[in-house]
């Protein structure tokens, strides 16, 4: 077990050489809480919106065309899968980041309701962002380009690919491109495999069995850099997976999901080569997989 996790050690980078690994948005206040509403006397309900709504409550807002920009798609580490992930969500979050310099008349008068438990959070209070952006926005590009996004708690490695605009909380990591060397779907197709949840498990940090994919373990893993001719192979296989879980019925699909099986299992024999583990090897890595 240690002469493998050594192999991966002694041919890789860490991830953090070639992408960026950054933790999703923190609002501050998504919703309506029990605290909320005992230590502020806000008059509520339990889960109402503040800055993340529902579809029902961005409905009732009356909101015009230039204000609708402002609101993005929000979705759950739920919506992880191993490949792909969920890309529909009836949830979406009010997107007032540092560069917004005014609040409209409908944003105002719907968050000024809750202006008694925006003005406690830390940024507000250090002086840094208004009462009504963001506490830690992050930067739009991180949600809107290519990426792989991973759950910070899994009980195997889950690592899903999207290119579609993707804004989701700071329970979701995300990885996005930051050296033309490495195909991001080359990374996602080694961090899926069967070899990378032996190192997650052994070499990242966990809670009882289960991975935590934070930002640190993330940025450490070890990818093996090779030509970009070299790593097509690799995202071949990931683009057929792509196109198969892209399906409405693909969940429900036993034979969808056995078409993605197989070519799991091809890219765990690419990752097995790439490393040049011996028989014995690759049967510990079997034996141990998720």
């Amino acid at each position: 077990l240690q002469r493998i996790l050594n192999k991966l050690k002694a041919q890789g980078q860490e991830l953090i050489q070639f992408c960026n690994v950054n933790q999703g948005i923190v609002t501050g206040a998504d919703k309506l809480s029990r605290r909320h509403i005992d230590n502020y006397n806000i008059n509520g309900s339990v889960g109402d919106g503040i800055f993340v709504l529902v579809d029902q409550e961005v409905d009732q807002l009356s909101l015009n065309t230039f204000d609708k920009k402002l609101l993005k798609p929000w979705f759950k580490n739920s919506d992880i899968m191993q490949y792909f992930t969920g890309n529909n969500t009836h949830e979406k979050v009010i997107y007032f980041d540092r560069k917004a310099k005014e609040i409209s008349n409908s944003y105002k008068q719907f968050l000024f309701k809750y202006n008694k438990i925006l003005k406690q959070r830390r940024e507000v209070i250090n002086g840094v962002i208004n009462w009504w952006q963001l506490q830690w926005p992050r930067d739009k590009t991180i949600f809107e380009s290519p990426k792989i996004v991973a759950p910070q708690r899994s009980t195997r490695n889950t690592f899903g690919y999207n290119e579609v605009p993707w804004y989701a909380s700071a329970d979701v990591y995300f990885i996005t491109q930051k050296s033309n060397e490495v195909e991001l779907k080359y990374c996602l197709a080694l961090l899926n495999s069967n070899l990378y949840y032996l190192w997650l498990y052994h070499k990242g940090k966990r809670k009882g069995e289960a991975l935590e994919l934070y930002q640190i373990p993330l940025s450490e893993i070890p990818i093996k850099i090779i030509p970009k001719l070299e790593q097509q192979p690799f995202v071949n296989i990931v683009d057929k997976i792509l196109d198969i879980t892209k399906d409405a019925d693909y969940l429900s699909n036993p034979a969808k999901k056995d078409k993605v099986k197989d070519l799991e299992h091809e890219i765990d024999e690419l990752v097995y080569k790439l490393y040049d583990l011996t028989p014995e090897e690759i049967a510990i890595v079997e034996g141990n997989r998720k």
